[in-house]
Parts: structure tokens; C-alpha cells; sequence
């Protein structure tokens, strides 16, 4: 919970009995009943506004204790979600990325992607209409470019590889990138487009499926030579 909205909350409990017995204060004040009665009836609003303030303190103290359990379970998952990331990471050997050369990260996705359980073979190095990656799995065929890249992606890598989609005849399209994000052109214009698009830590989940990844002992997934796909 946002700071402002608990502090929001707190005050209203706080002032919730007062407001209350105010209001039937003034309620009895303007009423027909007679001096008696008044008295009586303000007693019975004082014990119902002593009874409110006990039941909002109560409101505040499960608050405060709701919020701080709230916050620790938030952080638990955030601890979970990053060991979890750890693991995927060094399954598929990400440490390798940052050293790699454009045409080699190209490489490490397509034998991953077979990992995966796809046909996936590197399109060749010039020429090659925005797609550098074709994978084959079913009846899907699916368009990938390999984007190694540091800043937010643009949206050229999605005009590239929808057009590239048609080229090779496949019925869907991908951008993979070590980036953590997509520029908002990007994303607006693959939703036009209908192209996935995948960031750091989504490339990273979706790589990392095969439990295989996780038996080899051997991490560096490039040993495998990728073969050159030709139209």
C-alpha cells in the first residue's frame, strides 16, 4: 500500500468517532424530544462513539500490521523472483551475452530455441531482410531478430522483422533483446503489427523452459555450431 492511502486511512479512523457522535449530536439537538430524553439520548451517543473509536483503533493497529506483513510478503517474492532469474540466467549462460558479437548472440538464441524444442536456424549474415533467426515448431513459423543492444530498443527492429515475416513466409514475428525495454513506438507499433516482443528478463523466461538446461553441466551453449539457414 502507497504511503499517501495509509496515512488517508489512518486519519479517517482517527477522526471516524468524532464525526460520528457530531452528527448524532446534532441529530438529537434538532429533534422534538424532550430535555430528558436529549440527555439520555446524547449518553447512548457518547457509549456508540466511545464503542466506534474502539473498534477504529482496532482498524488502525490491523492496518499498520496488515501493510507491514504486505510489505514483507512483497519482498519475499521479489527475493524468489530473483533467485528464480539467477537460476534461469546461468542455465542458459547469460554471463556469455555481454561478450558476444551481434551474429553470436544470434547464435546462442537458435540453439536455444532448439533446446526448446524448435527447428531454429541463423539466416545468413547480410541480406537478411531484418530476420536473423528462423524458428520452426508445429505449425508455426516465426520471424526472429536478434537485437544486442544496451539503450531501448527502437521501432526499425519491429518494422524490420514484420516485413522480414512476409519475406520468409512465416506466420509470426519476434524481437528478442538483452535490453530491459522497448522505446513506446516500438511497443505501440508491434501491437499494430502483431509482433512479440521480448525484453531482457522475458527472453530470459521463455530460453530457460527446457529442463534439460538445468542437467547439463556444461553451461557454455555456444559449443554447438548453429547452421546457416538459406531461403
Amino acid at each position: 500500500m502507497k504511503k499517501e492511502s495509509l496515512i488517508t486511512i489512518i486519519i479517517i479512523l482517527i477522526f471516524a468517532p468524532f464525526m460520528l457522535y457530531a452528527l448524532m449530536y446534532i441529530g438529537i439537538m434538532n429533534s422534538t424530544m424532550s430535555y430528558p430524553e436529549m440527555n439520555v439520548a446524547i449518553a447512548g451517543a457518547k457509549q456508540a462513539a466511545i464503542i466506534i473509536g474502539y473498534v477504529c483503533i482496532g482498524g488502525i493497529f490491523a492496518t499498520l500490521i496488515g501493510n507491514a506483513l504486505y510489505k514483507k510478503y512483497l519482498k519475499h517474492q521479489r527475493i524468489l523472483l530473483e533467485k528464480k532469474r539467477q537460476e534461469q540466467m546461468l542455465a542458459i549462460g547469460f554471463s556469455q551475452v555481454e561478450n558476444l558479437t551481434p551474429f553470436q548472440f544470434e547464435e546462442w538464441i537458435a540453439r536455444l530455441m532448439r533446446i526448446n524444442g524448435y527447428q531454429a536456424e541463423a539466416t545468413k549474415k547480410s541480406g537478411d531482410y531484418g530476420v536473423d533467426i528462423i524458428a520452426v515448431k508445429d505449425t508455426r513459423k516465426i520471424a526472429i531478430q536478434a537485437k544486442k543492444y544496451k539503450g531501448p530498443v527502437g521501432i526499425e527492429a519491429v518494422q524490420q522483422v514484420s516485413s522480414g515475416k512476409v519475406y520468409y513466409g512465416c506466420n509470426e514475428a519476434w524481437v528478442m533483446t538483452n535490453s530491459t525495454k522497448f522505446t513506446k513506438a516500438a511497443i505501440q507499433l508491434a501491437e499494430m503489427q502483431r509482433v512479440k516482443l521480448f525484453s531482457k528478463y522475458e527472453m530470459i523466461e521463455f530460453l530457460s523452459q527446457s529442463k534439460d538446461l538445468y542437467n547439463s553441466k556444461n553451461n557454455n551453449i555456444l559449443d554447438e555450431p548453429v547452421s546457416k539457414f538459406q531461403k
